[in-house]
């Protein structure tokens, strides 16, 4: 009968249990918000919703897709970094750009990741969406495989594919 006020009072009774109590539930808060936030980042696209995702926005759009499999390590190694190029470019104004990142597990999609001609996982995309919906893998940028792995490397590479491409776009000849 004494033991749950015993359980309640002790915590409260001494000041660094409570302490320590309000910090872990602190860090468990803050953990939960930041993978929240990340995941909300990245789309996950599949099959049945391929097409109509990548057709569903602008023209001023650019697409990011890694086309991973989930039982790869090299791909669960990745994984943190690829977050964390999703948000980079989800807190940032591009001049009317929109960065969009989303990912293709290849383990469930194989036919899907065979129409882009992936060979190795992860693979680091970037193009137009209409470029995707149609599967025209020819006009894709493909991150250069046996590159760092290293979100600012990425990062890098990805904003010279972007700008190169939004200044051929704005000139008219961008091809679609």
């Amino acid at each position: 009968q004494n033991v749950p006020d015993r359980m309640f009072t002790r915590s409260v009774r001494h000041p660094l249990d409570a302490v320590a109590l309000l910090g872990w539930c602190l860090f468990a808060f803050c953990l939960l918000k930041h993978s929240s936030a990340q995941d909300a980042v990245v789309l996950d696209v599949e099959s049945s919703n391929f097409t109509s995702t990548f057709e569903s926005q602008g023209p001023d759009q650019i697409w990011v897709v890694e086309f991973y499999a989930s039982w790869c390590p090299a791909c669960r190694n990745f994984m943190p970094n690829y977050h964390k190029i999703a948000v980079y470019f989800s807190e940032r104004d591009w001049d009317g750009i929109t960065v969009i990142v989303v990912r293709v597990d290849c383990a469930k999609e194989p036919g899907l990741c065979g129409d882009f001609q992936i060979k190795a996982y992860p693979t680091v995309t970037t193009g137009r969406g209409s470029w995707y919906a149609k599967k025209q893998w020819q006009y894709l940028k493909f991150y250069p495989s046996g590159s760092s792995r290293e979100p600012k490397d990425v990062v890098h590479w990805l904003g010279q594919v972007i700008l190169m491409r939004e200044l051929v776009y704005r000139e008219g000849t961008f091809l679609d």
